[in-house]
């Protein structure tokens, strides 16, 4: 199964390569574009004409803003093929494209765990824009959809600090990065779970526990809805064998 057709729209935050609508604090530097407007223009169509879902990499709020014009420019068409379109990543999103990502009901495919490392750099390059990094609760709020994921091998794939990312924004070294976007414990589960499945046009058999569906399992210390504390990953099943088993099983 092919899942689409990726494209850059711009590079990382690290490297403040990240495509931004202002340059970064005491530098003219507002990154670069990789896919411009004109390169996703001529290949957009392209690849929902092949039936591809465009899926396509924006870190920055200027890149994020290129991405939905050229998706608004096609939505007709990808509507009509029933594709689904994700922003991949979405760190840094202008309000203004927050709005147009819920009016599209686009798939916002983030990784909270990036948060965790990238907070002390926004802080010291973005600070002017807090508001903008990772706005999780307010794409949720809008009728955007989150797609939660790892970005493995980039970063870790533990789920556990991915929740805790998300549903208390805390970087490394314990501080909190814009506690407004902080999601519930219910939300974030259902970004990694039911949520991501659909992104992926496979709701009809993964993300939920139900008969038919893929026995694909994570057993936990306890209900995660309640307390996030302490959460454990006690077992995992995949296509029905264990792939992992803990103290106990």
């Amino acid at each position: 199964m092919i899942g689409g057709a990726k494209f850059f729209a711009d590079g990382a935050l690290g490297s403040q390569t990240a495509w931004m609508l202002e340059p970064y604090q005491g530098t003219a530097n507002t990154g670069m574009a990789i896919a411009g407007p004109e390169v996703l223009a001529r290949r957009y169509p392209l690849a929902i004409a092949a039936g591809l879902t465009p899926v396509t990499h924006a870190i920055g709020d200027r890149a994020n803003r290129v991405v939905l014009d050229a998706l608004e420019a096609t939505r007709s068409v990808w509507r009509a093929r029933g594709l689904r379109p994700r922003l991949e990543h979405a760190q840094h999103l202008h309000p203004a494209e927050v709005g147009r990502a819920g009016a599209l009901r686009l798939i916002c495919s983030m990784q909270p765990i990036h948060l965790t490392f990238d907070a002390p750099t926004i802080r010291a390059t973005l600070g002017d824009r807090l508001e903008r990094a990772y706005p999780m609760r307010s794409l949720l709020a809008s009728g955007a959809l989150l797609a939660f994921g790892s970005d493995t091998p980039v970063a870790s794939p533990d789920v556990v600090a991915g929740l805790h990312a998300a549903c208390w924004r805390r970087d490394t070294a314990g501080e909190v990065l814009g506690e407004g976007e902080a999601l519930t414990p219910a939300q974030a589960l259902s970004a990694y779970t039911r949520d991501a499945a659909f992104a992926i046009g496979r709701e009809g058999r993964s993300g939920r526990l139900s008969e038919g569906f893929d026995a694909d399992l994570t057993v936990i210390s306890h209900d995660p809805t309640r307390e996030l504390e302490g959460l454990e990953i006690l077992a995992t099943v995949k296509a029905g064998k264990w792939t992992f088993r803990g103290g106990g099983f």
